[in-house]
């Protein structure tokens, strides 16, 4: 399932980027390469970040051309998402940063800063639902650190195997 949602999202970038032949072709570069039919066959977080990147990299595409607060909760929940599947996503949220350097329209004689200021708010928006999504996870963790004792997020009181004594 994600290898398909991975490889829709592949066909857009390259559908936005240059047009359809260059989705297809980057399809089936994607298919034939070891992530598609290697990784995606394991149960590991390898597919499963894979697919939030592609998402990303995508909805970074169409936020570049419309800066959106819809556009940002959306990439907001995506990066969420992404950080929370796999931690080497961490930069990830520089994606839409850099769409929007790369793609915001130029303007002639005016000021750059002009440009970029509609991607302001949906980039707040986006950063605001990815803390908010962390804390969670973050609050318990600085609670933890004056006490000496390591923050473990899952141990057996947090998770029990059926059958398994405490």
């Amino acid at each position: 399932l994600f290898s398909l949602l991975t490889g829709a999202a592949v066909v857009q970038i390259g559908r936005l980027l240059r047009g359809f032949g260059t989705g297809a072709l980057a399809l089936g570069l994607y298919a034939a390469l070891p992530l598609a039919f290697f990784y995606e066959s394991m149960a590991m977080a390898d597919p499963f970040a894979a697919v939030f990147a592609a998402l990303i990299a995508w909805r970074s595409l169409v936020f570049a051309r419309r800066p959106t607060l819809a556009q940002g909760v959306l990439l907001g929940v995506l990066i969420a998402l992404a950080s929370l599947a796999k931690l080497t996503l961490a930069l990830i949220p520089a994606l839409p940063v850099m769409a929007a350097l790369l793609y915001a329209p130029r303007p002639r004689g005016g000021r750059p800063a002009r440009v970029l200021r509609p991607y302001v708010a949906p980039l707040a928006v986006a950063a605001l639902i990815v803390a908010l999504a962390w804390l969670p996870l973050l609050l318990p963790a600085y609670a933890a650190r004056g006490t000496g004792e390591p923050f473990v997020l899952v141990n057996r009181t947090n998770v029990q195997t059926p059958g398994q004594e405490s």
